[in-house]
């Protein structure tokens, strides 16, 4: 129709390589290696050069700070690795697992589609309404709209687990206990180094909101857990790379 591009999506995961430079000193980081302005508004992209490599740079940072998805053929993707950490030493850059992700972006209030989101919860479930502009035509509205005219009667929560700063070997899947009832199950969980808490996620019933107390059963054992705000951290952390 008017106004409609053809697009045609393929998978190129096989000819791509990507390295995620998230955090504050990000800017300068990048900045140093492709030599000029570097800014660019959040979920947009552009081509870059950072030394010989040839990069797409998007603006999109998983850990809830500044920061880029950068794309590069794999031939050259330790070089470009090696100068964004070369760059990145002054600007006291760490390299960053996957759990350590993990509990950046739950404190950013970030779910995860196959754990957090899933073809089985809703946007209205995962406090993800906003982004739905439930006016429009798309595929599942009609089961929306019915949802949430019946009453959403659970939703996505954020949990501090124990009430120490010690780490909890915390993996997913374990039972919320509302008393003595199961009232949901843990999709995902990390350890928050920002406020030193371990933290998880977990759909529980409408009722239960920040400020309640829930237990965790933790290989057998209940421990005490709290519902907290989606959003725990809002100022800048450390750069992770």
């Amino acid at each position: 129709g008017e106004g409609l591009t053809d697009v045609e999506f393929r998978d190129a995961s096989e000819e791509l390589a990507v390295i995620a430079l998230w955090g504050p000193a990000a800017p300068e980081v990048l900045g140093d290696r492709v030599g000029g302005d570097t800014v660019l508004a959040p979920m947009t992209g552009r081509a870059m050069r950072i030394g010989a490599a040839s990069v797409w740079a998007q603006a999109v940072s998983f850990a809830g700070e500044p920061g880029w998805e950068i794309s590069v053929e794999p031939a050259w993707a330790v070089q470009v690795w090696d100068g964004l950490a070369e760059a990145g030493v002054k600007a006291g850059v760490e390299v960053c697992g996957y759990r350590c992700l993990d509990g950046l972006r739950i404190e950013k209030g970030f779910r995860y589609f196959g754990s957090d989101l899933t073809a089985d919860d809703t946007p209205l479930e995962a406090g993800l309404e906003r982004f739905v502009t439930i006016d429009r035509n798309f595929v599942g509205r009609d089961a929306l709209v019915a949802k949430r005219d019946r009453g959403v009667d659970r939703r996505l929560r954020t949990l501090l687990v124990g009430d120490d700063p010690g780490y909890l070997p915390l993996y997913g899947g374990e039972a919320v206990l509302d008393g003595s009832d199961v009232a949901g199950r843990v999709r995902s969980c990390a350890y928050a180094f920002t406020i030193e808490r371990n933290v998880a996620l977990a759909y529980l019933p409408i009722r239960l909101g920040p400020g309640d107390e829930v237990r965790l059963e933790l290989f057998g054992q209940p421990v005490p857990a709290w519902v907290a705000d989606d959003v725990l951290v809002h100022a800048r952390g450390r750069s992770a790379a």
